[in-house]
């Protein structure tokens, strides 16, 4: 180190010295940390770093393995308080043998095709990538670039932006990003930040309707798949024993909520693993009439949806939440929709032609001239809907609910309304009820 480095440096540890009582800060399990590098320098390095990786590691192309995951995400991130700034996550699953999932500051999501084949159902996948938001929210990686700062030599370490990925300080930022394996050191979290993102993604797969229980299951069967070394995600993590009597350890409260979900009908709708597809029949089915998952937490209608969700005719949506948004004039017909929430979202003239809707949330929705002709909606819910002239001809309705609807002008001719609640709805009296089966 010359003069002038190690003079920069005394300087640099004299200011932090001096501020340090106010740089410290909580976090979500309120623990005081040294947070040293401003949110936007680490949402930056973050979206920098996964950059290089989208450069060098394939893609996968599977829909249905994209949208399996992009599901996990949007229900996880639904209650994930990140106050870093981010305002739109980017989530990419890599065509990858390493059993390795990652989440980088700046809301970068990566999942290795080689985790899906250990994870074996959407549950112990949300366990894995739950975790990782953990690291995220609680800055770990802030955290450990601060503590890069002190030892490596003030803050010259953070100067520019990523540039040689072999040089040594960007192996010592990629490491404090979590990152390290991929780049070539190893800068293991603590047991303390191992143990936070531990109970922060134990309560956020809980509170999205996943089963915290599966998490303990996930963490046997790394142990299964490491054989005498621990698969790549597992190497900088303590011992499967240890995490695993620590998630049991905390797994009461989490397990509370999620039973909840379950009995109001509101566990995850992300189906089975397509690496594992017969997975889904080990667990107990949920009843299509529990299937609507109405919204776990309020979704403003400005949050887009995912390529994945766009309306488009005769698509599988069973993995998507439609719930408070606006959906005037959209294309569902012959669409499979069943056990979807559709809940207080804007239909007007959307057309669930030919649909299959069996069980799903329509309630407090505005479905004016809207077309249901011939969908098969067999216990849907369309209490307290707005179904002003919408068209129900031929269309299957047993067992549907119709509470406070609105059906003014709308026409059943010819459907099936055996055991439907129709009585129930305003305006009955408007109604085209020709020839309908009640």
């Amino acid at each position: 180190m010359n003069c002038v480095q190690r003079n920069f440096t005394i300087g640099a540890l004299a200011f932090i010295w001096v501020l340090l009582p106010f740089l410290l800060s909580a976090d979500p399990v309120k623990r005081s940390r040294l947070l040293l590098v401003p949110k936007s320098t680490m949402n930056s390095m973050g979206s920098d770093a996964f950059k290089e990786i989208k450069k060098k590691t394939p893609q996968e192309k599977d829909p249905a393995v994209n949208q399996h995951v992009q599901c996990i995400v949007d229900r996880l991130l639904r209650h994930t308080k990140d106050k870093t700034g981010v305002k739109k996550w980017e989530t990419v699953v890599f065509q990858d043998k390493a059993i390795n999932a990652f989440a980088l500051p700046g809301g970068k999501i990566g999942v290795y095709t080689g985790l899906m084949q250990v994870a074996e159902n959407a549950d112990q996948l949300a366990a894995v990538i739950g975790h990782e938001i953990g690291h995220v929210i609680a800055q770990h990686g802030n955290e450990r670039m601060s503590e890069g700062v002190l030892v490596q030599g003030g803050f010259a370490l953070l100067g520019g932006a990523l540039g040689d990925k072999d040089s040594s300080r960007n192996k010592t930022i990629m490491g404090a990003l979590g990152l390290g394996v991929q780049f070539g050191v190893l800068l293991p979290h603590s047991r303390t930040h191992e143990s936070e993102s531990d109970l922060i993604g134990l309560d956020l797969m809980a509170k999205a309707g996943f089963d915290p229980r599966e998490s303990v299951q996930l963490w046997k069967n790394m142990g299964k798949a490491g054989g005498n070394q621990p698969p790549e995600f597992a190497s900088t993590h303590p011992s499967h024993k240890t995490r695993i009597d620590d998630l049991k350890d905390e797994m009461k409260k989490p397990l509370r909520r999620y039973e909840k979900l379950v009995q109001a009908g509101q566990a995850h709708n992300c189906g089975a693993s397509p690496f594992h597809p017969q997975s889904a029949l080990q667990k107990p089915a949920i009843a299509p009439s529990q299937a609507p998952l109405s919204a776990l937490a309020p979704v403003s209608a400005d949050t887009p949806l995912s390529a994945s969700c766009q309306p488009a005719s005769g698509k599988n949506f069973q993995h998507c939440d439609f719930a408070n948004q606006n959906l005037d004039g959209a294309d569902f017909r012959k669409a499979n929709i069943a056990g979807i929430s559709f809940k207080k979202a804007s239909l007007k003239k959307a057309n669930f032609a030919g649909a299959q809707c069996q069980g799903t949330d329509f309630s407090h929705s505005s479905a004016k001239n809207a077309s249901f002709k011939h969908a098969h909606c067999k216990s849907a819910n369309f209490n307290k809907a707005n179904l002003g002239n919408a068209n129900f001809q031929y269309a299957d309705l047993r067992s549907a609910k119709f509470r406070k609807a609105n059906i003014e002008k709308a026409d059943f001719k010819k459907a099936d309304l055996r055991q439907a609640n129709i009585k129930l709805a305003n305006n009955r009296s408007s109604a085209n009820l020709k020839k309908a089966k009640n």
